[in-house]
């Protein structure tokens, strides 16, 4: 965990952290509990969330173009 916060503030913020910091940061990380997605209701998409997601893949907004990967964080 340690390691993919370092990556990710070096690669999106821009950032570098001493280890000291980076290790805090990711007991912090890994001290949170998920919450259930808003998105769904009885474990599958919501209306709202399939509107969301007809939008997202529409060639109209080309958002997929982009962020392809299984988390959808990839960007242009």
């Amino acid at each position: 965990a340690a390691a993919a916060i370092r990556a990710g503030l070096r690669g999106t913020l821009f950032a570098s952290l001493s280890r000291r910091q980076t290790s805090a940061l990711a007991r912090y990380v890994q001290s949170l509990e998920p919450v259930p997605s808003p998105w769904l209701e009885n474990g599958v998409l919501s209306r709202a969330a399939e509107r969301g997601e007809q939008i997202f893949f529409s060639r109209e907004t080309g958002c997929a173009v982009c962020h392809r990967d299984a988390t959808f964080a990839g960007g242009c």
